[in-house]
């Protein structure tokens, strides 16, 4: 067996690898440190992370002999971890081998670690004092300290038969840090690792032969099994080499491992903490065993060691005494938590507990300590009902003190006589094949008992003691293995015999060496506890010394003491810090930024290899890589070169997994001319490339130097993270976590240029129901047993509801860390805005003020509707509950509040029943719709029956798109006729309410209005909701001034108003007498006319009534059944990716395994199907489920996307549980492509009658590859495309069919050798005669009825093509003269347009949160853009502006705000996250000739902070000069 070997290397790129070679595999694996978010990747295919061998792997990462820039090599990997912006990976560069158990168990102990910090390039948020943190836990002390097997599970008592993985988490110190592992399945490649001492003496020499030893010690047990009634047999399977043979010798060993329940130092872990579990608790174990001839004789006992298991502290009041002793309130609380775990470990056995405490006496604070110890053992016993609970008190320090080591010693092995001698200890015999394989155990004997040994720190008192206890252990083990070493008269007969010796007698019976070694061991224990809990040596050991005079004199315990005691004051705090931070515990205290950073998930870079552009993208010029590895994967520094002819270039992305995309990352790439690279962008992200939402429409992209990286955070209906609305979440914020297709489309350069593209980068997140306590194999068995879809969504259903707590508790504990994080940078700040209380059905007003400036950021509270507060507005998950009996909805509540949400949330139900007949205008439609119905019952009544009877009344409506989409599209042409046209806020309201009306859903909507050329942010309310300033709005109301009332028409010339709302001037009498609350302005009540009050209160019963239909949207689809497509996410990465072993003689390989394959596009599916994916479902998930279409679908095309370039060899239908008959085997028309839009036709595959479950397979021709053209043959041949159109058989065929078979049985019939018909050839004749009309009927009849689309497993079956090295070697492709040449060309042009500054006061308003440039009278240009300066510092990303709206003041006065006539916004610009200090350029869509006085910048929000701590940029206008 090799030795594990780890290799961490860094290529000159600044990538980090691990090249790992486990010792129990045969093979070598490359896992990648994703550069940006730190993640690690691994995917299991061949020659791309998983070679035969660890040369073959450095050689594919080397490329050539430069690009590797250091190796650090490792015997283990202890973990990994990712805060803030750097990676942290623990390794093990030097160990020792300590101990060999039985067969050939190799525990080592580590000696010298390396934590290796690795830059990531994604900007997280997090402060100084969190970076200290990280420092912190880095320096984690772990030499000498803690231990490891590959092997063996050492979490649990000798001899264990678990899987080393499968451990015990109590004592497994690196769980925390092993999570990126666990989550790509890989847990196995880090080390358990845990903490304290594995020591072994090493063969100890006896005078006894190895076969003395055997014969005797098996003829020991044959008597005593005869009376015995414990025997157990163990049959155990573990995979390690043999173990060699040592004549005439035996082996010690002590494992002392420390428990990681509550962590910490001195005193800051003693009693018992939250999770019941005592500080420095040790389990121990002394493990004695002779190898000899394949057979291995063993003896174990087991104890444990901890501080007193109550709720106590200690307290230092004076850093020269003593510190004080301080019983908690509640000292008894929980207590029984931990003996029930203590009682489950050890099956039920009698606890005894060695208190080593002083008295009252001499020690009050101890004594008072040992009275609650006492007493809690009352509590115990009569909360358990357990009687076998006992406390011996023995207080040594006393006792030695006045007798002396030798007479204490003796007195305590008279206490403890009794006790040892009911434990006993185990006793057993294994054997093991040649291959160091256990074939089976069997256990003689078995410990009866445990001892727990507790002074007040469990540290020198309790190792003295336990020594002495081990003395005697190790003479009983001798006894029962047959050794004389305690005992040289070589009498068996008498158990525990030397338990009556004096501590002289022990020294003259027992062998030297033995306890020697044992005195060694011990010693190196102390110092080991001692040091975890102190950072000191171990004290009072010079009683173990004494058998080991090599070892010196012991340390003065005097120092000791002092020093510790400065360890305690000083460094205490520190080392509990660093105790908590590398467990994982209290990561909110130490890295609350880190928290709150991943509080929406944790952010991965999404589109590493092996991420696909799955449709060619245009080139000029013919670059010798692919577009994945130019466009999306790092290594490529030129740029993209698209044709001149092109005016938009769509880049189409293909995931390797399901996810939700968050953010998008672009490198801008130019020559000397920025304007080739797009100006503008779409985005658009789906589950399949014909279901896609719309992310960003016409999307600026700002002019920047080249090489700039702009990070995009996609909205809530694509991200799912929130943001701040006035209303309501226009697009919906129910992301899909099942996003894999994204659909880019540049655009935005001048008329015959190349348009130049950089890297795109994709960001995102993966939901998981898994449970954290819960192990990704627990979770796959449960899926492993589901059959069904059902039964799959009852697995995920109760893994939903078991992190309901956990995720409530985060939701809760992210909640206040926010608040924190908060107050630190600032003092938090109490306004909302007016937008903030409309959603929670209150309105928020402004004050505005004529003769001031108003103040935008004082609120006051006022109802929006009398309604708004009520029960009404209660979810519809309030109101509605599912009966589990009868699966019908119920009404819950009470009271006429109700009988008006009824009336409003629930017209679309009356609607549909008594529909007007002229519902062509809008608003006709919209008055029409509501129910004047009044009966409460009537309306209970009506509720029920519409929920309970979707699929006849409701449902019709709801699939009825076609009328619902004409509809809302002649609503929008009325108020919206061509996309140029103006709208206005109660015009988009209008237009929303209807949307909602007519069940057209936000995503329909977008289709829709993409699809008739019109910008989608036009119809958002929220875009026209923005406080106006008041010195504007003033000068705006004056340039409009009349002396005539825009109503009546009177003459107003002495007593006039103006409407705040729309401007004009009116008589008083055509003012409303009510004050309104404007809502587009945020503005508090303000005088308005009575047109527009009435408009206004329009629009607030719009908004009432919007936000309660996505309300009772958002009940109804919490009822919905969910879907089985939730296993999308819950199967990444695959499980069984780091199972497969490396074969060098494998031809093929599985290229069509989900998820790492997915399908490309949306097929027809029948309601109660799968999802089409399910057609490549590993076989043993959902089994009994299959894929079908509609009954009126006959054919199908499915493009099948490959988890890697392959070269097809088969495919294989694994056929359903239905079978096939003749009338339902489909025919597959086969097409392969390594692109879209090139497919080329293979062949076409006509399936026959078919068992159920039956596999048939279809060999591709070995020429496939020459049907692809000669730029695809370029290289190796690939395809990642594969079309399958799968069509039923016409009924001309199947007739044609019949005919034929049945003429063929005729034939045969009619020729039979001796002249006479067999009986089925004369029912084939009876056939022949009926009326072929009437059976042609009837068998076209029997297939409409019967036959439909179904479908099993696909598995398609080839050789993987790895573009990353069969491609290119060198990281730029080589250009040939030409090429460069054209590219020179390209790249060189001048820029046509000149961009001049203009001059312009800057004037920021921190009140208002905006920025205003007035213009220079004699500047003289018209302003075409501006350039902006982002001032935040790299440490405060969050403060950077994300949002701004830019507006223009026009007028002919030279003041500037006073002087204005008009105020326009031109443009809501959403600033990318960007480098601190980067220089960004923004030109308006539109040139304005107008006059412009003032452009104003109002900062709306930024990527974390609060708006008023923005960090203010600096902005300068330009104009445009050819």
């Amino acid at each position: 067996m090799r030795e594990t070997q780890h290799l961490i290397v860094e290529t000159e790129s600044g990538s980090f690898h691990i090249i790992s070679s486990l010792s129990r595999r045969r093979d070598t694996q490359i896992i990648t440190i994703e550069r940006y978010t730190g993640q690690l990747l691994y995917t299991g295919q061949p020659n791309v992370d998983l070679f035969s061998n660890p040369q073959e792997a450095l050689k594919f990462l080397a490329k050539d002999k430069k690009n590797i820039k250091s190796v650090t090599k490792c015997h283990a990997i202890i973990g990994y971890t990712v805060i803030g912006m750097c990676g942290y990976l623990f390794i093990c560069t030097k160990v020792s081998l300590d101990l060999l158990l039985p067969p050939s168990h190799q525990v080592f102990t580590v000696r010298e670690t390396e934590t290796i910090t690795i830059p990531l390039q994604y900007p997280h948020r997090i402060t100084r004092a969190e970076v200290k943190n990280c420092e912190l836990m880095a320096e984690f002390q772990l030499k000498g300290l803690h231990f490891y097997c590959e092997t063996y599970d050492l979490t649990r008592p000798f001899p264990s038969t678990h899987s080393p993985q499968d451990y015990t988490e109590e004592f497994c110190w690196n769980t925390h840090l092993t999570e990126s592992f666990r989550k790509i399945r890989m847990r196995s490649w880090c080390c358990v690792l845990l903490q304290g001492v594995a020591r072994s003496s090493g063969p100890i020499q006896c005078k006894e032969t190895d076969e003395a030893i055997l014969t005797r010690g098996q003829h020991l047990f044959q008597g005593q099994q005869n009376g015995s009634s414990d025997e157990v047999s163990v049959t155990s399977s573990q995979n390690n080499v043999n173990g060699g043979d040592n004549s005439g010798s035996i082996n010690l060993a002590i494992i002392c491992r420390k428990s990681c329940l509550n962590p910490g130092t001195r005193y800051n872990a003693r009693g018992l903490n939250d999770k019941s579990s005592p500080g420095n608790e040790y389990e121990s174990e002394q493990i004695m065993w002779r190898v000899y001839n394949g057979t291995v004789m063993f003896s174990t006992f087991v104890w444990r060691r901890g501080t007193v298991p109550i709720h106590w502290r200690s307290e230092i009041n004076n850093a020269v005494q003593d510190a004080n002793i301080v019983i908690s309130d509640r000292p008894y609380e929980n207590i029984d938590i931990y003996y029930k775990r203590i009682v489950e470990r050890y099956h039920n056995l009698p606890i005894t507990i060695i208190n080593l405490l002083r008295v009252k006496e001499v020690h009050p604070e101890e004594g008072n300590l040992t009275y609650h110890f006492r007493e809690s053992l009352k509590v115990v016993k009569k909360l358990m009902a357990i009687d076998q609970l006992e406390m011996i008190e023995f207080d040594w320090h006393t006792i030695h003190k006045q007798e002396g080591v030798d007479k204490g010693v003796k007195r305590l092995w008279e206490l403890v006589s009794p006790k040892l001698r009911a434990a006993g200890v185990t006793t057993g015999i294994m054997r093991v094949s040649s291959h160091g394989t256990v074939v089976d155990m069997k256990l003689w004997k078995k410990q009866n008992g445990i001892l727990r040994v507790n002074c007040a720190d469990s540290l020198d008192r309790t190792n003295l003691i336990c020594f002495f206890n081990s003395i005697q252990v190790i003479a009983e083990q001798c006894r029962q293995l047959g050794v004389s070493l305690c005992d040289p008269s070589c009498d068996f007969s008498e158990s525990w015999k030397s338990l009556n010796y004096s501590l002289q007698q022990v020294r003259e019976q027992f062998d030297p060496i033995l306890l020697l070694k044992l005195a060694e061991i011990y010693v190196n224990v102390g110092d080991v506890c001692a040091t975890l809990y102190t950072n000191t040596v171990a004290m009072h050991t010079s009683p173990m010394r004494e058998f080991a005079q090599h070892l010196g004199a012991a340390p003065n315990n005097t120092k000791l003491i002092v020093e510790r005691r400065i360890q305690n004051v000083l460094k205490d705090k520190i080392r509990q810090q660093q105790y908590e931070m590398f467990l994982g515990l209290n990561l909110a205290k130490y890295f609350p930024s880190h928290i709150v950073n991943t509080k929406h998930g944790e952010i991965r870079y999404i589109s590493h290899y092996p991420t696909f552009i799955f449709k060619s993208v245009p080139k000029e010029i013919e670059y010798n890589t692919t577009e994945e590895r130019a466009l999306i994967r790092s290594g490529f520094s030129h740029q993209w070169i698209c044709p001149r002819d092109f005016d938009f270039i769509e880049v189409q992305i293909y995931l390797p997994f399901y996810c939700r995309v968050t953010e998008l990352a672009l490198t801008i790439k130019h020559g000397l001319n920025d304007a080739t690279s797009p100006s503008k962008m779409d985005v658009f992200v789906g589950t399949h490339i014909d279901d896609c939402l719309m992310g960003f429409q016409e999307l600026n992209i700002p002019r920047c130097e080249d090489g700039t990286k702009l990070l995009y955070t996609l909205p809530p209906q694509i991200s799912g993270i929130p943001e701040n609305s006035s209303l309501y979440d226009f697009e919906g914020s129910d992301a899909s976590s099942k996003m894999r297709v994204i659909r880019i489309i540049f655009y935005g350069i001048p008329p015959c240029s190349c348009m130049t593209i950089g890297q795109i980068q994709l960001f995102g997140t993966i939901d998981t129901l898994l449970n954290p306590s819960q192990s990704p194999k627990e979770f796959y068995l449960e899926l492993l047993k589901a059959s069904s879809q059902n039964e799959v969504e009852q697995v995920l259903s109760n893994l939903e509801k078991q992190q309901q707590e956990v995720s409530k508790r985060k939701a809760e504990e992210i909640k206040e860390l926010e608040k924190q994080v908060e107050k630190e940078e600032e003092t938090e700040r109490n306004e909302i805005t007016f937008s903030d209380m409309v959603k929670d059905g209150t309105a928020v007003e402004f004050t505005h003020d004529e003769n001031s400036v108003s103040d935008t950021h004082s609120t006051v509270h006022h109802n929006l509707d009398e309604t708004t507060n009520s029960s009404a507005m209660n979810s519809a998950s309030n109101l509605m509950a599912l009966d589990d009996n009868t699966s019908e909805v119920k009404i819950l509540g009470n009271g006429n509040d109700l009988s008006r949400t009824f009336d409003t949330i629930f017209d679309d139900y009356f609607e549909q029943k008594n529909e007007p007949k002229n519902t062509d205008n809008l608003e006709t439609f919209l008055q029409t719709s509501k129910t004047t119905a009044t009966d409460h019952d009537l309306l209970r009544d009506k509720l029920i029956e519409m929920i309970n009877n979707q699929d006849e009344s409701l449902r019709e409506l709801r699939n009825d798109k076609t009328r619902s989409l004409e509809k809302y599209l002649k609503f929008i042409q009325t108020k919206v006729p061509t996309p140029t046209s103006e709208m206005t806020f109660t015009d988009a309201l209008e237009l929303e309410l209807a949307r909602l009306k007519l069940y057209v859903t936000a995503s329909e909507r977008d289709n829709l209005l993409i699809q008739h050329g019109y910008k989608i942010d036009k119809f958002d309310p929220n875009q026209y909701i923005y406080s106006r300033d008041s010195k504007v709005e003033k000068s705006i109301r004056k340039s409009l001034e009349s002396s005539t009332c825009s109503l009546c028409k009177t003459s107003i010339k002495l007593r006039k108003s103006s409407c705040r709302y729309c401007r004009h001037a009116f008589c008083k009498n055509c003012m409303s007498k009510t004050k309104a609350d404007i809502i587009e302005y945020n503005w508090k009540s303000s005088n308005v006319c009575m047109e527009c009050f009435s408009n206004i209160q329009k629009q607030k019963e719009m908004i009432h009534e919007i936000q309660e239909h996505i309300k009772i949207e958002t009940g109804k689809s919490k009822l919905a059944t969910k879907n089985i497509s939730r296993l999308f996410t819950e199967l990444y990465p695959p499980i069984s990716q780091s199972r497969k072993m490396m074969n060098k003689h494998a031809k093929e390989t599985l290229c069509s395994e989900f998820p790492g394959s997915g399908i490309l596009s949306t097929v027809e599916t029948a309601p109660k199907s799968p999802p089409i994916e399910s057609i490549l479902f590993p076989p043993d998930i959902l089994p009994l489920e299959y894929w079908y279409a509609p009954p009126s679908t006959d054919s199908v095309t499915i493009i099948i996307v490959l988890q890697s370039y392959a070269k097809l060899s088969r495919m294989v239908l694994l056929v359903d549980q239905l079978g096939y008959s003749n009338e339902d085997a489909p025919i597959f028309d086969i097409a392969i492509a390594e692109r879209l839009p090139s497919f080329k036709s293979i062949t076409s595959w006509k399936l026959s009658a078919s068992k159920p479950n039956a596999m048939l397979e279809f060999n591709f021709p070995e020429n496939t590859m020459s049907l692809l053209s000669q730029q695809e043959q370029k290289h190796e041949p690939m395809c990642r495309l594969v079309r399958l159109t799968v069509k039923l058989p016409s009924r001309e065929e199947l007739q044609q069919e019949e005919s034929q078979a049945l003429l063929s049985l005729a034939t045969e019939s009619t020729t039979s050798q001796d002249g006479v018909l067999p009986e089925n050839a004369l029912a084939v004749t009876n056939i022949q005669h009926e009326n072929s009309t009437t059976s042609t009927l009837r068998n076209s009849i029997t297939m409409q009825k019967t036959r439909f689309l179904h479908l099993g497993r696909i598995l398609l079956y080839g050789k993987v093509i790895n573009d990353e090295t069969n491609l290119h070697k060198s990281e730029i492709p080589l250009l040939n003269s030409q090429q460069q040449a054209t590219m020179d060309e390209i790249l060189r042009s001048k820029p046509t347009i000149q961009r001049i500054q203009l001059k312009a006061e800057s004037k920021y308003m921190k009140e208002n949160n905006c920025l205003d440039l007035i213009l220079s009278p004699e500047a003289g240009y018209v302003v075409s853009g501006f350039r902006i300066n982002l001032t935040h510092t790299p440490e405060s990303i969050h403060s950077q502006v994300k949002h701004i709206r830019v507006s223009f003041l026009f007028g002919e006065d030279d003041k500037a705000t006073e002087g204005a006539t008009s105020q326009l916004v031109v443009e809501k610009i959403t600033v990318p996250k960007v480098d601190a200090g980067t220089s960004l350029i923004y030109e308006f869509n539109k040139t304005y000739n107008m006059n412009v006085k003032l452009v104003r910048f109002e900062f709306l929000s930024t990527y974390g902070c609060h708006v008023n701590d923005i960090s203010v940029p600096q902005i300068f206008l330009f104009a445009n000069s050819v």
